[in-house]
Order: C-alpha cells, then sequence, then structure tokens
C-alpha cells in the first residue's frame, strides 16, 4: 500500500519545488514604474535645495550667533560646542557630553560637520 503513494508523494514535492521557484523570479520595472522611482529619488535630492528646507549649520565652523539659531542651543551650550572643537561627527556632540540628548534630537537635522 506505501509502495503506491510514494511515487505520487515524489511527484507532488518535485512539482512544488518547481512551481514555488517561479514565484522568487526578478520582476522588471515597467517604464511608468521606473520613472515614478526616478521622479522619486529627484524630489528627494531636491528636497534639500528648496526655499523652505533649513540651512545645514557647520558646527566646526558656524560663529555662536549661527549656533544659537539651532532649537535648545543656549549660550552656554554655543560655548560648549565652539570650546569642543574640531568634531569628526556630529554625533561628537552626544559622546563628548557637549549637549543633552533631547537638544541633540532638536538639532540632529540642522547640523553638519564639514
Amino acid at each position: 500500500m506505501m509502495n503506491g503513494k510514494l511515487p505520487l508523494l515524489v511527484l507532488a514535492l518535485v512539482t512544488l519545488t518547481f512551481s514555488a521557484t517561479g514565484f522568487a523570479q526578478d520582476v522588471k520595472p515597467t517604464a511608468k514604474a521606473d520613472a515614478t522611482m526616478k521622479n522619486r529619488a529627484n524630489a528627494s535630492v531636491n528636497a534639500g535645495k528648496r526655499k523652505g528646507a533649513p540651512k545645514l549649520v557647520d558646527i566646526n565652523s558656524a560663529p555662536k550667533k549661527e549656533l544659537r539659531t539651532l532649537p535648545g542651543i543656549t549660550e552656554t551650550l554655543a560655548n560648549r560646542i565652539i570650546a569642543g572643537r574640531p568634531y569628526n561627527s556630529k554625533y561628537n556632540l552626544l559622546t563628548r557630553s557637549v549637549v543633552p540628548q533631547d537638544v541633540f534630537a532638536a538639532v540632529r537635522k540642522r547640523i553638519e560637520v564639514r
């Protein structure tokens, strides 16, 4: 009785194996989908160039007056940022305990290191 079911079981497993690999094939995007992806990429690149986008402040060269325009940066924190220069990364403000974490979270997207 088992001998009659074994070939059917093998056939079923082989069929499932080959049909499942068809779902894993790469599908190339249509021309419309490709154009949509390019437009989204260009939009994200151009987002920083819009008039409303805030200018990034370089924490290695910005004067105290410019640092004070950042949210949460008091005169004391601006002085600490200037005293701790140069920075290799904006995250040095946290690792060196120059600013508290909540202030860093507020300014993280508005600062850079050149």
